[in-house]
């Protein structure tokens, strides 16, 4: 049983990605009625997941490695519908490929090198919810919130870089016994 409670949150991981497939077809013929639908059950596999590993104490390395990968996947995926089928500006796609490309290879890189699975952040918590906001303007055609999510995303793509290069730089130095973790707390 215990083997079993470690595979589900890994499968809603997995589902998300899943669901990516009929969502796209969706985008593309402007069905809202499924859009939302498979979007709730994405959202909900994306809750579920870390909270059923938490509370089952089921938490392994390839979750904590699948669940962000499994988000990065649907961001990059629902941004090429938006941008092929809705207006998402197409530099944006690039600048959010580009950011999800780096941290992917920090990502490595920590696990590679320091031993360490890399943690979200708030500021990378924030981008994500920004990144949302903005795909769910173009996804349901809200006109007067595409230019200023357009803008805030723009924005918290630099901030989360600088953010998760600042704390792999900190483990780093911490790992090889120059500098404390986190100065802030």
């Amino acid at each position: 049983m215990a083997s079993l409670l470690k595979f589900i949150p890994n499968s809603l991981s997995l589902l998300r990605v899943l669901l990516l497939f009929p969502l796209v077809y969706y985008v593309k013929l402007n069905n809202f009625t499924a859009i939302i639908a498979l979007s709730a059950l994405m959202i909900a596999s994306d809750y579920l997941d870390g909270f059923l590993a938490r509370k089952w104490k089921a938490t392994t390395v390839t979750g904590r490695v699948l669940d962000p990968v499994a988000d990065k996947i649907c961001i990059i995926m629902l941004g090429i519908a938006l941008a092929l089928f809705k207006g998402f500006p197409f530099y944006l796609l690039i600048a959010l490929v580009l950011r999800d490309l780096i941290i992917l290879s920090a990502g490595l890189f920590s696990i590679k090198r320091l031993k360490a699975v890399p943690q979200s952040n708030i500021i990378g918590k924030i981008t994500v919810g920004v990144i949302s906001a903005c795909m769910l303007a173009f996804l349901f055609d809200i006109e007067f919130l595409k230019l200023p999510t357009v803008v805030a995303v723009a924005a918290s793509i630099p901030v989360s870089l600088f953010s998760y290069g600042l704390e792999l730089y900190r483990k780093y130095k911490f790992l090889s016994g120059k500098i404390p973790p986190d100065l802030n707390k």
